[in-house]
C-alpha cells in the first residue's frame, strides 16, 4: 500500500501487524515543480468518492458494523453506476 506521511504511526503499525506492505510515496529531494507520486492519489480519490455518498459524509451510525454495511452499499452503487455508463 502506498500512502502519504499522514498515515504514519499507529496506522502503519496496524498494517504491519496485519502483514501488509506499506510504504510512503515521496518525491526525490532534487525534484522541482509538479511531480506525480506513485499512485498516492488512488487512496485520496477513494475517500472523496466515499464521502460523496451522503450517508457516509456524516457519521450517523452507532456501530462499526452498520458503518461497514453502508460502505458496502456505497461501493455497490459506484460499481453499478459504472456499468450503466458503459
Amino acid at each position: 500500500m502506498v500512502t502519504d506521511k499522514g498515515y504514519l504511526g499507529r496506522f502503519a503499525r496496524h498494517l504491519t501487524a496485519l502483514g501488509l506492505n506499506h510504504r510512503i510515496g515521496s518525491r526525490s529531494p532534487t525534484a522541482r515543480g509538479f511531480l506525480l507520486i506513485a499512485n498516492r492519489w488512488v487512496l485520496e480519490r477513494t475517500f472523496t468518492w466515499l464521502t460523496g455518498f451522503r450517508r457516509l459524509a456524516i457519521d450517523y451510525e452507532f456501530t462499526p458494523r452498520v458503518h461497514e454495511t453502508w460502505l458496502l452499499v456505497d461501493n455497490i452503487t459506484m460499481c453499478l453506476n459504472g456499468l450503466t455508463v458503459a
